[in-house]
């Protein structure tokens, strides 16, 4: 039997064509920073709410976390769980976002610079971030059983870091390997999550960005890729926002309702994108987003 040559020499192998790509990240300005100082210090003012989302899974999603079961008598590497409800954890979608939203703004390579709006958003060392992720759980009850699907020998160590630019997986169908050797479960095509994320003190700006990252505003939707697997074709997601609420102060009870937000989604993503484009005159957002839109059109869902 063929075996695959083993990563042990220097350097990163080179990947099979068509797992990812790279799209270059936007320089911060020293002199021009996307977010003051003041408002990493103040939390008082913008808004505080409250977004609802739906994530449908269009290829199988594993999220590792390192336990294992058996299946037919076969060790299998278990998707994660909440009192035995398979979810997908809040902090995996954190990540799974900034990725997106680093490319999608001017942004640092360090989580460091407490000046640009993925810092803002998601949080920087030494700072905590404005939105909070809970975890998504199942639309319905009982949840979709998970599924074993078979992946190949793992034979590559990655490419290596360039603060450059970031790395972003492809979309594509996934098709477990008969000859694979790693069992893992995952939640079955079409699997159906909820999620809220709350968000506090964000400037119509910031709001904007944020909902441009989830992917599910008409015109700028997207698909997204999380867990493990992905240069496998698995983790690939959809998100729907399905429902969007402000907090307002109230001088009689409740004291602070919740309400639907004054401008729309796509009001805010539009502005977003007008204020950037004044610090982007090679183009690179707007190309970046056809970018993430093509990608996504290749497992032929309708996109948002």
């Amino acid at each position: 039997m063929d075996h695959p040559q083993r990563p042990d020499r220097s350097g990163p192998r080179p990947p099979p064509v068509g797992e990812y790509y790279y799209r270059p990240r936007l320089a911060l300005r020293g002199g021009n920073p996307p977010v003051p100082a003041a408002d990493f210090i103040e939390r008082v003012s913008g808004q505080t709410g409250r977004l609802t989302l739906r994530f449908t899974c269009l290829t199988p999603v594993h999220i590792g976390t390192g336990m294992t079961g058996l299946e037919g008598g076969r060790a299998i590497l278990l998707t994660a769980r909440s009192d035995e409800i398979p979810v997908i954890p809040g902090t995996v979608v954190k990540g799974a976002f900034r990725t997106i939203g680093e490319v999608l703004a001017r942004s640092c390579p360090d989580q460091r610079c407490k000046a640009c709006l993925p810092c803002l958003i998601f949080g920087a060392v030494g700072y905590r971030a404005r939105v909070t992720f809970g975890p998504a759980v199942p639309e319905v009850i009982p949840a979709p059983r998970p599924l074993g699907f078979l992946l190949p020998p793992r034979s590559s160590r990655g490419p290596l870091r360039d603060d450059g630019k970031i790395r972003l997986y492809n979309h594509r169908r996934a098709y477990p390997d008969p000859k694979g050797v790693e069992l893992v479960e995952v939640l079955p095509i079409g699997s159906k999550l909820l999620m809220d994320i709350t968000y506090q003190g964000l400037k119509p700006n910031a709001l904007g960005f944020l909902l441009l990252v989830t992917g599910a505003v008409s015109e700028h939707g997207f698909f997204h890729k999380l867990g493990a697997g992905k240069s496998q074709g698995l983790g690939s997601i959809q998100v729907e926002i399905t429902s969007h609420r402000v907090r307002k102060c109230n001088k009689g009870y409740p004291v602070f309702p919740e309400v639907e937000p004054e401008r729309s989604d796509m009001d805010l993503v539009r502005a977003y994108l007008e204020s950037e484009s004044a610090c982007d005159s090679s183009g690179m957002l707007a190309e970046t987003l056809s970018v993430l839109r093509e990608r996504s059109q290749r497992l032929e869902v309708p996109l948002p």
